[in-house]
Order: structure tokens, then sequence, then C-alpha cells
């Protein structure tokens, strides 16, 4: 057993880092942790879990959020804090500001892509600008447009492209200008803003204020899928992408309006569900890195907590996101490696076809049957807000 104290803020948020700290070998461990007051009586504890494992042929696990609001828009305190809790209180690795295109200034855009810069660390903190680009569905819907490149030698497309094209959906704020002037409209046009420098770029689709359509796609600036954040769990939208034969990774996010970025709870009205993180193999912390592993899909996505989900071919060399080319239809095996705090009720696998592959823990626990399990679906219908949501229920054993 290892033990260490250190003193947290008196005043403020509480955050306390221990830097330290090593393991002798390889195993899984459990993190006790316990906050105490002046008087030396503990107020909150907590256990984590933690799993050491030094051949492992992935690369580095990163956590990240990469759908973030701040007040410059929609979103509630300022930028400051959204990026100061996402990286001292949340944890994160990697953020992604991702301010509503039609509602950001100028002046704003161009002073928190300042403040972006100045926050990025790597090693510590990598955070992306960007923006979301706010079409109506019949128009493609909801796409972040995150900048990959380092601002300060490539200066991000907006709100003009390099050849003083309009970048935005529309602007429409009490800040704006008193006519209105033709955006970047359908999605079409976004692609033709970025395509040339498509490796500097990464657009994701997703569900929020405008369910995204998938019946756009552009392979080379499209490499991930939303597929959770806190409008819900959308796992109907991956379903749809690969039946139409899209190759896309995954990701879940906040969409955090709140200022809560990487952590945010349930809402009573929106924002139902808690936001999504996204899991980043990538080698190191540094914009280049993340940048080509994001691109390379690399990623898997939870529901919030510090899940892991690994795939990867026997010999170490493919991981998730990776295309394998196989050769006279040879037996093809991958190899999974998933953890988390409290367990896996199943692990499934489907193609365009549907369902090909399912291992299902509860029945091979052999549990008694006596146990009723109750779970809540998410919406059949596909679309934001006012869903009908089912409930089912069944024994397991």
């Amino acid at each position: 057993m290892i033990a260490a104290e250190q003193p947290s803020a008196k005043e403020g948020w509480t955050n306390v880092i221990f830097s330290n700290l090593s393991l002798p070998t390889d195993g899984d461990f459990s993190i006790e942790t316990a906050l105490k007051n002046k008087e030396g009586s503990v107020v909150v504890s907590g256990t984590s879990h933690l799993t050491i494992a030094s051949n492992a042929s992935v690369p580095r696990i990163l956590f990240g959020d990469l759908h973030v609001h701040s007040d410059d828009t929609v979103g509630t305190e300022s930028s400051i804090y959204n990026f100061s809790y996402g990286r001292d209180i949340a944890g994160l690795d990697v953020l992604g500001y991702t301010a509503n295109d039609f509602q950001i200034t100028r002046a704003r855009w161009d002073a928190t892509v300042e403040l972006i810069q100045t926050l990025n660390e790597p090693g510590r903190f990598v955070i992306f600008p960007g923006t979301e680009w706010c079409g109506n569905s019949a128009a493609g819907g909801d796409h972040n447009v995150i900048f990959l490149a380092d601002p300060t030698k490539y200066s991000p497309e907006f709100p003009f492209d390099r050849h003083g094209n309009v970048a935005r959906s529309f602007e429409w704020s009490e800040d704006g200008p008193d006519d209105l002037v033709p955006g970047t409209w359908p999605l079409d046009e976004v692609y033709c803003t970025y395509a040339g420098e498509a490796e500097s770029h990464l657009l994701i689709p997703h569900v929020g204020g405008r369910r995204c359509n998938l019946a756009w796609h552009h392979p080379q600036l499209e490499r991930l899928v939303e597929i959770g954040s806190a409008w819900g769990q959308f796992e109907w939208l991956l379903r749809d992408a690969v039946r139409r034969g899209w190759k896309l990774g995954v990701s879940a996010n906040s969409d955090e309006h709140r200022g809560r970025c990487g952590g945010g709870v349930p809402g009573t009205a929106v924002f139902g569900t808690r936001g999504g993180l996204t899991g980043i193999l990538a080698p190191s912390l540094d914009r280049e890195n993340v940048a080509a592993a994001l691109r390379a899909r690399r990623t898997f996505a939870t529901t919030g907590q510090r899940l892991v989900g690994l795939v990867s071919t026997p010999d170490g060399q493919s991981f998730q996101g990776d295309e394998v080319e196989l050769v006279n239809m040879v037996p093809f095996e991958l190899d999974y490696h998933f953890l988390g705090e409290k367990g896996f009720s199943s692990i499934e696998a489907f193609d365009a076809s549907g369902l090909i592959w399912r291992r299902n823990f509860w029945s091979e626990a052999q549990l008694p049957a006596t146990i009723l399990r109750v779970t809540w679906r998410s919406k059949t219908v596909r679309s934001l807000p006012g869903g009908v949501v089912e409930w089912y229920h069944h024994p397991v054993g």
C-alpha cells in the first residue's frame, strides 16, 4: 500500500494532483481517496480502480471532450472558466471548444483563440479551437468543425475562409450586423471550405439542436461521429453510418452549455443525460499526435465514465480505426480489452447486416433468475427533444 496526503485549496475549486507516485509492478490496483476537513474528519470519500499493463501494445490512453460551449455563445460561464474546469476539475487531457457559428462575433472568436493558445500545454492539456456549424437537418444538420493545426502557424479559417468567403452557417445575434449575410449553406459548402486542407480539420456530425443528416458524407473530413452527449445516447446513429458504408470512428462528448465540460450531470429539462467522453489512443499528449489519432479514428466513446474499450489484431500492429486487408479470406481474429468500474453486461459487434457477435456476461456468470434488471433505452424517435422513451425488464439467469 502507498499512502500520500496533500493539502487542498482553501478557497475555490478543490483540486489535488499527486505527481510523484509510482507503482512497482503491473496489475490491478484500488485507489482510495478521502477529503478531510480541518479537524481531520472525512467529509467525502471514494474508490477508483487502476490497471497497469506495461506490455500493452496500444498507445497512451487519453480522455477528451470535443464539444464545449461557453458564454461566447449560448453557454454559461466564461471560456476561461470552462477550460479551467475541464483541465483542473474534470481532469480532461483534451478539450475542443465549439462556438455556435451563427452567434460568435469576430472579436470574441479572436480573443478565445488567443486564450486557447495560452492554455494549450503539451504534456498536460491540449485544446483545439472549433465551431459548431448549425445547419438544419434538411441542409446536413449539426456538425462540429475542429481546427487541428497550431493556430499560431495556421489561423483558423473562420468566420471567413482564406479567400474571404463566409465560413459560417449564418450570423444571428444581438451583436451581429443589421443585414443578414448569406452563409455557408448547405453542408456541401462547408466541405468545399475545408476539403483543400482536410488533414488540418475534423468534422463531427452529431445530434444536438438539429439532428445531423448522414445522407451527406465527406470521408476525408468526417472521421468521427458523435454517438453520445448530454442530449442522449445515439447508438442508432452509428448503426446508420455503418449501414451506409461510412468508415467512421466514434466520439462522445458533453455538448456542455453549463460550465461543466467533461463532467456535467443530467439536467431537468434539456440535456437530460450525463455528458460523454472520447477516449483517444495517441503516443503523446500534444496537438500533432492527438490530431493524428483523431483523424486515424483511434478512439472509443463512453457515457461519461472513465471506461476503456480497446480492439486490436493479435500481433498488436493494428487498432480500432485501422483498415486491415484480408488475404484469401483467411480466419480473422481480434483481441479486445474492456475496463470499467462496475463490469459489463455484454459486448456486441455488428456490421451493415446487423449483429454478428455477442458475449453475454450475465449468462456466463450464471446468476440466479431472481435478479431483475431494469434497462432504460434511449429514444425510439430519431430526433430531439420529445421522443418516446421505452423501458423494459427481463430476468437474468
